[in-house]
């Protein structure tokens, strides 16, 4: 990758993570409304939920690319970020699931076993099945979860953090 693609790159990838930043901010304060009762509504959080969920897979396109092709290219920009391979951000499963929920459902259907059905659901709940889950957020741990794929928020957010104070430092 040439300097100019890379410095191009870099810089996405500091906007992503300010994003992620602003994400973090709106949903403390979602959170917030929340707890002191100001607010029921559940659009709102998983409207900040799904956002955060979207930049973090943006700054997973970026770092890593699409496929193994992109990847030994862009090893750079994760080295300045000092972004290893077990990073929160690797995985995208959760972003393309709410990306493709779509063809998620679809294939939920022809699974058959379709007597429960749950979308954007908040808190445990032992009902209904995971599979079966379209979009649930466990406040106790922070994990998001999209049938069997899941992600913590907060470490996703940290790690946000972590790369911009590394590109961006104060």
């Amino acid at each position: 990758m040439d300097d100019h693609l890379f410095s191009v790159f870099k810089s996405e990838l500091i906007s992503q993570c300010e994003l992620g930043r602003a994400g973090s901010e709106l949903f403390d304060a979602e959170i917030k409304a929340h707890i002191e009762g100001r607010t029921r509504n559940q659009d709102g959080l998983w409207f900040i939920l799904q956002g955060i969920v979207a930049v973090a897979g943006d700054a997973a396109k970026l770092l890593w690319g699409k496929g193994t092709n992109t990847e030994p290219e862009r090893e750079a920009l994760r080295e300045i970020a000092e972004v290893s391979a077990n990073s929160p951000l690797r995985s995208r499963k959760v972003r393309n699931a709410f990306a493709h929920f779509d063809e998620r459902i679809e294939k939920w259907y022809e699974e058959g076993d379709t007597n429960a059905y749950a979308s954007r659901i908040i808190g445990q709940h032992e009902f209904p099945p995971q599979k079966s889950r379209f979009g649930h957020w466990d406040p106790q741990t922070g994990t998001i979860i999209f049938r069997e794929d899941s992600v913590s928020v907060p470490d996703l957010l940290a790690e946000l953090e972590r790369i911009l104070s590394k590109l961006r430092p104060q």
